[in-house]
């Protein structure tokens, strides 16, 4: 058995797909992760290879969008699900040819049976039942079968077409499990389809620097054509569900379908045991929920928002993401309530730039007009407009009147919108007339879960689907939404072997538990972090509501890495499945996890965060005012300026004083304000935040922030982004120092890496217009004069290379925040970051990604706590969580052959001979075996047990409120 308890075939599996470069991201395709996998890049070399990363990025996105457009072209059948596609293996992730043992093309029957899905797709509930009747197709048992196979198909037309279908057993099913079988096969079909929408999408681009796809008259399905789906466009309506035009198709079948009055749907949802797979997060999930229909969603809508948007001009909006789940699904004031902090977050498609600016500003009127009015003055709330590089948020002055933010991101169409989106119950829009959901949002709303894909751990903010925070994902679990793995995930794992113990509980036989990774990881975790929160069991001395936690502390503080979730628990299966255990006690009663005091590793340990949320961080609750807002961007922005001031000290500009503190401080100011006058260029203030009472007076001064550039990438991006409203200016002047002090200790390859910051400006990076407006070049005053004024934010997805070069530019600009930092540390983070930002543009392996992301993993942790009970619990391998109870103090000490000095625990008592107690069933046994007269007198650590979750109601107030109990030293 190895060390991590995977044993030799897991562990093999898990050697062959290690990341040749821990630095770099394993979502990085290989041949950018060659150009930054050179540990000297430094200065000029370093801005080469970006100039270079740049390149094949643009060279991949195309070659992505010729396979998009081939994909589309493509039968059914080779439209697989991701993970049941072989990949390399080699840790580059390259998906493998398929093989000649692919599925069979469909036969004749089965294109009949997709003309006839498609009949019954198009017609009325008479005009279906009638077709029903009329062909004995659809009552066969392969007709279902074959509906599954194409997955080009709406899903609208395959949910009517399979309410009409027979419930007979399917083929595939002979062995019973009919429902189980079907569940599983439908989210495998969302998947694939998702998978061809998405290459749809090629068919609207409509970048700068690309041309329209052409339209191409020959259809390779005919029965597509038949709802006049062709490949001019990507009839992203035709493919996404409608409220309105679609409930009938897609919610009816899943229940009675009436709901507590005509303006509801009920959805029964199916039994936990029809849903394949594990399922995680599940304590609050319902078994039936309602949601509102078309007209009962708009009139929620509106009282939700308090009439935000009334008198919006709908054309080309789209509004996505918390709060349309929230009016969906809120029925009831009750339920309406937990949304009540969700921003409206609007989202502009299909416009061109000039057009998104003039809509920027019609939004901005539609905020003003319908501000409420003050009941003391008579007059409107005040308001503010915050702008940075990523959103503009149109904030009122007081809570719960909704913020409204525009994303600044300009999609072809609200399904490329939707694609984007992390968890699927929130992949929903309203665009003012119809509630549009992708097919994964409208399936979480009748299973409660969201099916997980490695998308939610390695996308991206520009990838077509970006990736999850773990927060997300808990907060979901709380309302209602669980996570749920498909069988054909856990079927690319490893088998434990039977001569592995996989559970603490003597009297259930290992045959009779499933013996995947994934549930064998789950089930060591459990048990890790119940006997952690055990071996703490003072904690259940107090009250209830006195017993806070939060999820940091069952971290072990994971090393620096390039992965895209780093530091989160979503960085691997391991610590994501001990914050999973963590939050299902939390929800039974054992302690508080409160929004309140919930800190999550990404937050408290990560210093180089992949972070797209750059605005300033302020509470948004009945304690807001626009006085805090003010603060915290200005603190945020001077926070800016004190790092700028850091680094000409870092390049020794002017006097550092820890390095000069042998020189009197009057002469240090002195020079100071010598070298200041005679180094450093006029001072821009810098300005990632501007907080302003108009769009026109947020977009009168530029946004500024400072970056350290070679001088070749400098260069090159200027002449790329010459066009627009982008520039750079000069913070210090040549004759500046532009390297730090180089110490005598220093070897000659540690002097090389120092000088060649040398080769690098410190850089203000400005957007914005030009208030010197003497020297404002004629391509800046054609962009002033094209965009109608200043108002003019940086879109994306509106040129493919500009956003590669801003990815760019984002990494240098945090990567070098601080240039008192070493420089090869600057630069390492600088490959990290880039590695992390940039979006894949090929087909990776699913199958890979998972596997490996299952068997990493935590590393080990030596902190300021020391080799104590409670860290040593969360490092120990499986064998000894899985074995705890039967190893004796010096096994339990000895555990990885290397003693742990436990000096509360050396006491020869005879504990060890002591024989194992069974697991208590009052509160008095499990206070006796719990507690001592000291601490000496416990039993050893390893066998402590948490009380049984029956009685917890008798502790609720704490045991110190029961009988008298001794208290531990």
């Amino acid at each position: 058995m190895s060390d991590n308890g995977m044993g030799d075939d897991g562990a093999a599996s898990y050697d062959v797909l290690k990341l040749k470069d821990e630095l770099l991201a394993s979502t990085t395709h290989p041949q950018v992760r060659d150009i930054l996998s050179d540990d000297q890049l430094a200065g000029t070399r370093l801005g080469e290879a970006m100039i270079r990363v740049i390149d094949v990025q643009l060279r991949l996105h195309a070659e992505q969008d010729v396979k998009y457009r081939e994909m589309i072209d493509e039968r059914d059948e080779d439209i697989v699900l991701p993970v049941t596609r072989p990949g390399s293996g080699d840790g580059d992730d390259n998906v493998l040819p398929a093989g000649s043992d692919g599925q069979q093309p469909p036969t004749l029957f089965a294109h009949a049976a997709a003309r006839v899905a498609i009949e019954l797709g198009k017609a009325s509930e008479e005009e279906a039942r009638s077709i029903a009747k009329r062909v004995p197709l659809v009552a066969s048992p392969a007709f279902k079968t074959a509906l599954f196979k194409f997955v080009r198909l709406p899903y609208a037309v395959l949910s009517q077409a399979l309410r009409f279908a027979s419930t007979v057993v399917t083929t595939g099913d002979a062995g019973g499990g009919g429902a189980n079988r079907e569940a599983e096969t439908i989210d495998e079909w969302i998947i694939r389809n998702e998978k061809y929408m998405r290459a749809r999408l090629v068919l609207d681009q409509a970048r700068e620097d690309e041309p329209m796809a052409s339209s191409v008259d020959d259809d390779p399905s005919p029965s597509l054509s038949q709802l006049g789906i062709d490949k001019s466009a990507s009839h992203w309506k035709q493919f996404m569900v409608g409220l309105g035009r679609d409930a009938q198709s897609v919610f009816m079948g899943t229940g009675d379908a009436k709901g507590a009055s005509n303006s509801t749907i009920r959805i029964q949802r199916p039994d936990k045991a029809d849903l394949p797979g594990l399922l995680l997060l599940d304590h609050h999930r319902k078994d039936a929920i309602e949601i509102n229909t078309l007209p009962a969603f708009q009139a929620r809508f509106d009282s939700m928002t308090l009439g935000a948007l009334k008198g919006l001009d709908w054309s080309n909006v789209l509004v996505a993401g918390g709060i349309a789940l929230g009016a969906l699904t809120g029925t009831t004031d009750e339920e309406a309530q937990k949304s009540e902090g969700s921003d409206i977050d609007l989202y502009l498609y299909g416009l061109t730039v000039d057009q998104a600016n003039a809509k920027l500003q019609e939004i901005e009127k539609v905020f003003l007009a319908n501000l409420p009015v003050d009941k003391d003055t008579g007059k409107q709330i005040k308001h503010a407009i915050l702008r940075n590089s990523q959103t503009i948020t149109f904030v009122p002055e007081r809570y719960p009147f909704r913020r409204v933010q525009v994303v600044l991101k300009l999609c072809p169409n609200p399904m490329a919108i939707l694609l984007n989106f992390d968890l699927d119950q929130v992949a929903i829009g309203y665009s003012g007339d119809e509630v549009w959901m992708l097919p994964r949002a409208s399936r979480a709303l009748v299973t409660g879960f969201t099916t997980f894909t490695m998308d939610l751990i390695h996308g991206s903010f520009l990838a077509p689907r970006k990736a999850s925070q773990d927060r997300r994902i808990f907060k979901y679990g709380k309302r209602g939404y669980g996570l749920r793995f498909l069988p054909s995930y856990i079927a690319t794992l490893r088998t434990v072997s039977l001569d592995e113990r996989t559970t603490t509980e003597r009297d259930v036989p290992e045959e009779s538990l499933p013996r995947d990774e994934l549930h064998v990881t789950l089930r060591e975790e459990r048990a890790r972090v119940s006997w952690w929160l055990a071996q703490r069991n003072h904690f259940f001395k107090m009250p209830f509501e006195k017993r806070l936690l939060q999820m940091v502390t069952v971290d072990c503080r994971t090393a620096n890495s390039g992965e895209i979730a780093e530091r989160s628990s979503l960085s691997c299966w391991q610590l994501f499945a001990r914050h999973v255990a963590l939050w299902e006690l939390a929800q039974v009663g054992y302690f508080v996890l409160s929004d309140e005091i919930e800190s999550w590793v990404e937050d408290a340990y990560s210093d180089d965060p992949l972070s797209y949320q750059d605005g300033p961080e302020f509470r948004w609750d009945e304690s807001f005012t626009l006085e805090t807002l003010q603060n915290a961007v200005k603190w945020a922005n001077e926070r800016d300026e004190e790092r700028l001031e850091d680094s000409f000290r870092g390049l020794d500009i002017i006097p550092s004083p820890w390095r000069n503190y042998r020189m009197p401080r009057d002469e240090r100011e002195a020079l100071v304000k010598t070298n200041t006058e005679k180094y450093i260029n006029e001072r821009m203030p810098l300005k990632r935040s501007i907080l302003a009472s108009s769009l026109r007076e947020a977009f009168a001064e530029p946004l500024v922030a400072m970056t350290h550039l070679p001088k070749n990438l400098r260069a090159y991006v200027e002449a790329e982004l010459k066009q627009s409203l982008t520039r750079f200016a000069d913070v210090t002047k040549g004759d500046a120092p532009s390297h730090a002090f180089i110490p005598n200790w220093a070897t000659p390859e540690q002097a090389v890496t120092i000088r060649s910051d040398s080769e690098a400006v410190l850089s203000y990076w400005i957007h914005g217009p030009n208030e010197k407006t003497s020297q404002t070049t004629e391509s800046e005053a054609t962009m002033v004069e094209k965009t109608g004024g200043t108002i003019a934010p940086h879109w994306q997805l509106v040129s493919r290379k500009t956003d590669e070069v801003f990815e760019i530019l984002h990494a240098f600009r945090r990567a070098h925040k601080d240039l008192n930092v070493e420089a090869n540390l600057r630069n390492r983070s600088t490959r990290r970051q880039v590695s992390r930002r940039l979006v894949r543009p090929t087909e990776r392996s699913e199958r890979d990604a998972f596997m490996r992301w299952v068997y990493t993993r935590t590393p080990d942790f030596t902190g300021w706590y020391g080799d104590t009970e409670d860290w040593t619990m969360l490092k120990v391998p499986r064998w000894v969580v899985f074995h705890r109870f039967e190893l004796t103090k010096q096994a339990a000490r000895e555990w990885k052959g290397e003693p742990y000095d436990f000096t509360d625990w050396l006491e020869d008592d005879e504990t060890d001979r002591k024989p194992l107690l069974p697991a208590p069933k009052t509160v008095e046994e499990w206070m006796a075996m719990s507690f001592g007269s000291s601490r000496y007198d416990w039993n050893v650590w390893h066998r402590q047990r948490i009380p049984p979750v029956e009685l917890l109601p008798a502790i609720v107030q704490g045991t110190a409120a029961l009988v008298a109990t001794p208290t531990a030293d």
